[in-house]
């Protein structure tokens, strides 16, 4: 079944159940290290959001990423050459503080 491990039979997460995941469940996924994961988000190549001293991984863009979605339309995944995965562009707009505008 696509978005199964087959080590395990664990299933890739709901992103609507579950809309982020830590890195190291995303470097699983990626089948690659700990480390490897978060290097990989510093450099962009994984979408991530820091949340204050936490990094998390969004799960929609990840499964995007990894051609899990029925109907992709390859966002994230090059059409061209098949296994070539594209970078994601981090964002980096922080959210202003609650009250943050008023006088």
């Amino acid at each position: 079944m696509e978005g199964e491990d087959p080590r395990n039979g664990q299933r890739f997460p709901d992103p609507v159940r579950k809309p982020t995941m830590v890195v190291e469940e995303a470097a699983y996924w990626l089948g690659i290290s700990r480390g490897q994961g978060y290097e990989a988000a510093r450099r962009g190549e994984i979408p991530s959001i820091r949340l204050g001293r936490r990094l998390v991984v969004p799960t929609a863009p990840l499964r995007r990423m990894l051609g899990l979605d029925e109907g992709d339309d390859g966002e994230g995944v090059s059409t061209e050459e098949p296994g070539v995965v594209l970078a994601l562009e981090p964002s980096r707009r922080r959210a202003s503080p609650p009250g943050g505008d008023a006088a």
